[in-house]
């Protein structure tokens, strides 16, 4: 089987249950979780590499796991796959980030994301994270997309704002303050 079909040339594709333009929202959000995978795969290689982050690696391989199972769920116009994203999905990642930031010293000002290299690739995802946002939104003006997804989504973010924080303390690096 060849990796090319040559059925994209004229700027259409398929989604799950139809064919549509490249330039469709749901495309552009699923190029864009695309991407997140990507970094997340850097930072989980980075972190694979690191003795003291090990503990965060399964969260890690399961948050990749759930936004692949997003990337279904936004091409499935049909909801013929069956796949969601539940309030328990919400609820672990909203119990990880209290957890981590427990741990955390409180925040009084604006930070900049300077820090160790692991730490930086978290907050390059949760900055890509937060463009999925802005284009999920955008769909949701269009037609009704699952709460949960939206609440993940929105959460995720501040997972990996509180797991880079987490990482540079690991590592005794000091926050800077803008």
């Amino acid at each position: 089987m060849s990796v090319y079909t040559k059925g994209g040339d004229k700027g259409k594709t398929d989604l799950i249950g139809k064919r549509v333009s490249k330039d469709d929202i749901r495309i552009e959000i699923n190029g864009l979780i695309d991407e997140v995978l990507t970094e997340l795969a850097f930072l989980i290689y980075d972190i694979n590499n690191e003795n003291q982050l090990s503990i965060y690696i399964e969260e890690l391989n399961y948050i990749y796991k759930l936004l692949f199972n997003i990337q279904s769920i936004i091409a499935d116009l049909n909801n013929i796959i069956g796949l969601s994203i539940n309030e328990n999905d919400v609820k672990e990642l909203e119990n990880k980030i209290d957890y981590y930031d427990s741990d955390l010293p409180k925040l009084t000002h604006f930070i900049t994301y300077i820090g160790h290299p692991t730490a930086m690739q978290g907050q390059k995802v949760r900055a890509k994270i937060r463009t999925i946002e802005r284009r999920i939104i955008e769909l949701n003006h269009q037609e009704e997309v699952n709460s949960n997804i939206l609440s993940y989504i929105n959460r995720l973010s501040d997972y990996f704002y509180i797991l880079s924080r987490k990482i540079n303390c690991i590592y005794n690096i000091q926050e800077k303050r803008i």
